[in-house]
Order: structure tokens, then C-alpha cells, then sequence
């Protein structure tokens, strides 16, 4: 994940029923880097971005440690080529979110040229009454 002004992502999300049937989410969800700044005698870069599917926006500054983009509170984001790892999150109401890397890099090729691509998933499993039908 380069961190530098002027990239961005855009990410596709899918739900998957407890069948195992996937829905393409009708939202396209991207994020780009704004700008710079240093903390601590370390570059953060502000990465700006439209809400993952109906959550608030989300503005963060993050930094690359040797491949490694870590947060500005010092966490692990996201790991290239570290499968061993997998960060579980419990919400108050004991949904979980588990995130993890997944061991299958593809090469892609776009006009800007061909690119080395990794994978993060993000998997939320919901053991509440929640529904997407109440979010607004």
C-alpha cells in the first residue's frame, strides 16, 4: 500500500448470507491520501475516504514501517506478507471483526502500469438482531 499524495484506493464490498452466497454491496467505498505531516520525527500520511458502508467517514494518518502501515496510536494496519496474524475486534453488543491477510498477490496491470497487489480482509460477523435496513 504506497502511501504517498495523490493515491487513492476504491473498494468493492460484498455481504455473504451464512449460505455462503455473495451480494455484490451497491457501494463503492474509495480512499486517497491528502497530505502529509510529521510526528515524532516520523512522515504520517492523512488518508481521507468515504465511509465503509454506511459508517461514518473516516480521516486517519498512517505511516510505512518497512512495509508495515502502522497508525498513528502505533497499531498494525495492515501487514504484507504476514499470514500468521489476525486481529479480532468484539463490539459492545459482541459482533466480532476479525481482519487478516490473505496469501495470494496478483500482479495487475492498469495504464499507470503493472502493479503487485496484496490482500486485506475485513470480516464482520454479526451475532446481534442488527440490520442494514436500520442504518440511514
Amino acid at each position: 500500500m504506497p502511501l504517498a499524495i495523490g493515491n487513492y484506493w476504491i473498494y468493492q464490498s460484498v455481504t455473504i448470507d451464512t449460505n455462503g452466497v455473495e451480494t455484490i454491496y451497491p457501494k463503492q467505498d474509495s480512499l486517497y491520501v491528502l497530505k502529509d505531516t510529521v510526528v515524532n520525527a516520523s512522515v504520517y500520511y492523512y488518508l481521507c475516504g468515504a465511509s465503509f458502508f454506511n459508517f461514518p467517514q473516516q480521516n486517519y494518518f498512517y505511516r510505512d514501517s518497512s512495509g508495515f502501515i502502522v497508525s498513528i496510536e502505533g497499531k498494525i494496519i495492515f501487514a504484507p506478507n504476514y499470514y500468521r496474524d489476525t486481529a479480532i475486534t468484539v463490539q459492545a453488543n459482541y459482533d466480532f471483526q476479525y481482519r487478516y491477510m490473505i496469501p495470494t498477490d496478483t500482479l495487475i496491470t492498469v495504464p499507470a502500469g503493472t502493479f503487485l497487489t496484496s490482500t486485506r480482509q475485513w470480516k464482520f460477523v454479526f451475532t446481534s438482531s442488527y440490520s442494514w435496513d436500520k442504518v440511514r
